[in-house]
């Protein structure tokens, strides 16, 4: 990242170097430009291959990118069992996390058509990543009229999804934002309609109930659809009203409790911010706003006159909700993929620079922005690949299907048994937990969620009482490993007392090949 930004800055004071300027002029010549064309195209409309065919791979794989996962996976499942997807603060159950409803609902309805799985609770994810590198096209098209250029376009898209590949394809639904705000931008393109107005708020409430702070993603589109409203005052109520009856609808289900979410969120969001502002990884986040912030500035300041104040309040809108969404991604967890919501509108402003002419090129007048903008978009396509490299060793290394099976096994030795996945103390023990979810889709039990407890544990301890009242109550190990050991972020999340407790409630009376029970004494 130190060499980027060095790159940023250099090629930011070359174009700005007036006697830089004309040297390029001369030495990019229009030929060069004829032949390079095709191949940066080319190049960069690549990545669109490489994400889909990375997409497809992971889904069909049996293990899960991130530890968060498992958790949405099976609190997904419980509105098959109508039981709490934001359960008390007070229970001695500890699951909830801070996604909001929809994104437990899209997974459950998935898995509900076609059975409960790791491959199942994949799909959401995996579909709509592709349908936002659709829409990224259509809309590119809609404002370019150029196939080659839109390709180019997505590849960007492609490109930006690549340097944190984790984050865009894990089931927490990133990757439905991304589509809902790049949705966002294809109202922005369409002509004004009381329709559009309704889908519009739902896109946003939709949004607000996955990840609330994403919401700044569509700040631009939201000025720009009501901005060319006729009747502004008129459609922000009618916006309002629509919002106010869907969040009711969303909030109606029996197992969701409000009350319960926002105890979750107020508890988890002072964990998060309580080691403060990390100024590392803000740098971080403002080094890869500026990927898409510089060249549009540069673009916006050679055509400033020609742009229409509702494109030019877009573009400043842009430039402080990067800013915004940096500082609020300054935290432990967080990081640029918070960001990855505002490409959708920068793409926006892309395509409207090139429809103007900026990118046109002819012997008298060439434009230097094109290939600054190549230069940017090629580092960090090298940046990009170097991640991805690390996800396609990490599936390849992490093939699970022998525990699998045995899990499967244990089920059915088990068939009355409530059954817990308990975790060790090293990385490949907790690797292996991420394959809990196979347990829960078959019986209703789980208690203990280690993403959860990292978030909460300081604030609200375990209360290991329930371990005495184990009654049918098995739990799975990792064979010859440390029990309840797990650490994060180096925070021990099992404290002795705990640990003490389940070894008087509980003894091992099985093993298996890769697993061992541990069974109540009772």
């Amino acid at each position: 990242m130190n060499f980027l930004n060095t790159l940023l800055l250099f090629t930011l004071f070359l174009f700005l170097n007036k006697n830089f300027r004309k040297i390029s002029r001369n030495f990019f010549s229009y030929n060069f430009f004829l032949k390079s064309n095709k191949l940066i195209i080319f190049l960069i409309s690549f990545n669109i291959v490489l994400l889909i065919g990375f997409s497809g791979k992971y889904l069909f794989s049996n293990i899960y990118l991130d530890h968060v996962e498992p958790q949405v996976a099976i609190v997904s499942w419980f509105f098959e069992y109508k039981k709490d997807i934001y359960n008390s603060t007070s229970d001695y159950e500890r699951y909830s996390l801070i996604f909001g409803p929809i994104t437990y609902y899209a997974n459950y309805l998935i898995m509900k058509i076609f059975g409960p799985s790791i491959l199942t609770s994949k799909i959401i994810s995996y579909l709509f990543i592709n349908l936002t590198l659709f829409l990224t096209f259509l809309n590119s098209y809609k404002i370019t009229k150029k196939i080659g250029f839109s390709f180019f376009v997505t590849g960007l898209m492609s490109m930006f999804f690549l340097s944190t590949v984790a984050a865009v394809l894990r089931i927490s639904n990133d990757s439905l934002v991304y589509f809902l705000i790049s949705l966002s931008i294809y109202f922005c393109l369409s002509n004004y309609s009381l329709k559009n107005i309704f889908l519009f708020s739902i896109v946003c409430i939709f949004i607000l109930n996955i990840k609330p702070n994403l919401i700044i993603g569509v700040l631009p589109s939201a000025y720009y659809i009501f901005a060319r409203s006729p009747k502004k005052i008129r459609d922000i109520i009618i916006f309002f009203i629509i919002a106010l009856v869907s969040l009711y609808f969303i909030w109606s289900y029996q197992n969701l409790s409000y009350i319960n979410y926002f105890h979750w969120i107020q508890i988890i969001s002072e964990f998060e911010y309580s080691n403060g502002f990390n100024f590392d990884i803000f740098l971080k986040n403002l080094s890869f706003s500026l990927l898409w912030i510089i060249p549009l500035s540069i673009l916006y300041k050679l055509d400033w006159i020609k742009i229409k104040t509702y494109e030019k309040n877009f573009y400043i809108i842009l430039i402080f909700s990067s800013l915004a969404l940096s500082i609020i991604g300054s935290r432990q967890g967080a990081g640029s993929a918070e960001l990855f919501a505002l490409i959708p509108p920068a793409l926006f402003l892309f395509c409207k620079s090139y429809k103007r002419g900026n990118y046109y090129i002819n012997k008298k007048n060439f434009s230097f922005n094109y290939y600054y903008t190549v230069i940017l978009i090629c580092v960090f396509f090298h940046s990009s690949t170097k991640g991805l490299y690390k996800k396609i060793e990490f599936l390849n290394k992490h093939n699970y299907s022998n525990e699998i099976i045995e899990l499967k096994k244990i089920l059915s030795d088990f068939p009355d048994k409530k059954i817990n996945m308990g975790y060790g103390s090293n990385y490949k023990s907790y690797l292996i937990s991420y394959l809990r979810p196979i347990l829960t889709f078959d019986r209703n039990n789980f208690v203990l969620d280690v993403p959860h407890l990292i978030e909460t544990v300081d604030k609200i301890p375990i209360n290991s009482t329930f371990l005495e009242n184990c009654n049918d109550e098995i739990y799975v190990f990792v064979k010859n490993d440390k029990h309840f050991i797990s650490k994060y972020w180096n925070k021990t999340i099992f404290n002795e007392t705990f640990i003490k407790k389940f070894y008087e409630n509980f003894e091992k009376t099985k093993q298996y090949n890769f697993f061992e029970i541990w069974n109540c004494n009772k």
